[in-house]
């Protein structure tokens, strides 16, 4: 029987008071978390339930960027501060004033205890005490987002001459802090990738190069790289089972890493220059003109066909065993059905203005410009209690505050 679909009406929270603590003296208080209040209450079958909520110190400033990281969820604000927060629990740990930003911050790198924020042209390195440790100027403009490996290397793109490179950057040298540079036929704008100590990058020529930690070629292809019949704009993506590939040809491939040859790949409408998200069974491409195509990773015909399409939406958010979250045209949040695209439920909030994508687990990540950060998990079966975030408009539950 087909799942009713279900409108929700709002996100509400619940309980929202701070709790200051201060971490060292010249950082301003930092919330706490807040993960329980009394207002707990019978879960329906569909919504989705807080896991914690943090109001961000934004001093005047607004919220434009959250990124995932293995531990730590990170905050941006316009006017380059970046805030550390503990993805368990939702505590902020600490705020790093990144001023060297000048017009550009790119997504943080970390290594170990040490985070690098990269800029138009530079690497900022703090602690996760939001301590700047050092700035490293590159004397060239970086082009793509960074990537790290072992615990002191950083992989960036940029142009060079009338083509592109991707530079190795060491964090732990004084001075001659490049070590390699792997130059390319067009300009590297995606975000190089680090899979089992192999790295690799997408250029505009078309090409993807796979280099071990010295810069040594790792496949045995025709001119050392795979060549697409388009320029690479696209975040690659990649795992144990494939390196993923979205180029302004109109195909997303999936190759083998160990070999650089094609494993599958799936034909689009309209060029690609969107990241794919690889989850355990699933690749989900966003496109310009279809919305969010779902397909099977390891399994189906070499030219593979989407599970399905999803038209009036902009971004995979996360996924579990049997629904995808997504964010929809209008800024609304949708569970899909994970096997067939259809929508069982969906929220009327749209003031969020920020998300991290999680292809890892079923946790959303969202933000308001106003600094309010949120983790909600969906709710799996009925009958539990908690706290509720999204509800059903057809569910008779009275909610305190």
């Amino acid at each position: 029987m087909t799942h009713p679909r279900l409108h929700l009406a709002s996100f509400c929270l619940i309980g929202l008071s701070l709790v200051g603590c201060a971490t060292q003296p010249a950082q301003p208080t930092l919330p706490v978390a807040q993960t329980s209040s009394p207002a707990v209450v019978a879960l329906p079958a569909e919504g989705f339930v807080r896991d914690w909520v943090t109001n961000l110190p934004l001093d005047g400033s607004t919220l434009i960027e959250i990124h995932l990281r293995d531990d730590a969820v990170f905050a941006y604000d316009a006017k380059h501060n970046a805030y550390l927060i503990d993805r368990t629990s939702g505590q902020l740990i600490s705020i790093a004033p990144v001023t060297g930003a000048n017009n550009a911050l790119r997504p943080p790198v970390v290594l170990g205890d040490r985070i690098v924020y990269p800029t138009t042209s530079t690497l900022e390195v703090f602690n996760r005490q939001g301590r700047r440790l050092r700035s490293i100027d590159l004397g060239f403009a970086i082009r793509s987002d960074a990537t790290g490996a072992s615990t002191n290397t950083v992989y960036v793109g940029s142009d060079y001459g009338n083509g592109g490179r991707l530079s190795a950057i060491d964090l732990d040298k004084d001075f001659g802090f490049l070590k390699w540079e792997l130059t390319t036929f067009g300009g590297v704008s995606g975000k190089p990738i680090v899979v089992q100590n192999v790295t690799y990058v997408g250029g505009e020529d078309g090409r993807v190069y796979a280099v071990n930690p010295d810069r040594g070629a790792t496949w045995t292809l025709d001119r050392g790289a795979f060549e697409t019949n388009g320029p690479i704009y696209a975040d690659m993506a990649g795992d144990d089972y494939g390196i993923y590939v979205a180029s302004f040809d109109g195909k997303l491939y999936c190759l083998d890493r160990l070999s650089g040859k094609i494993k599958w790949m799936w034909y689009s409408s309209s060029p690609l220059k969107h990241t794919p998200y690889a989850t355990t069974n699933t690749v989900y491409q966003q496109t310009d003109k279809d919305g969010l195509v779902a397909i099977d990773k390891t399994s189906g015909e070499y030219v593979r066909k989407a599970r399905w399409t999803a038209p009036d939406v902009k971004q995979f958010l996360a996924e579990d065993e049997k629904r995808t979250y997504v964010l929809k045209n209008d800024n609304s949040i949708a569970a899909l059905d994970k096997a067939t695209g259809e929508e069982l439920f969906v929220n009327t909030r749209n003031d969020f203005v920020a998300f991290a994508p999680n292809n890892k687990t079923a946790v959303l990540y969202a933000a308001t410009a106003s600094g309010q950060v949120l983790a909600v998990k969906p709710i799996l079966r009925p009958g539990l209690t908690g706290e509720l975030v999204m509800v059903p408009v057809n569910e008779p539950i009275a909610l305190a505050r």
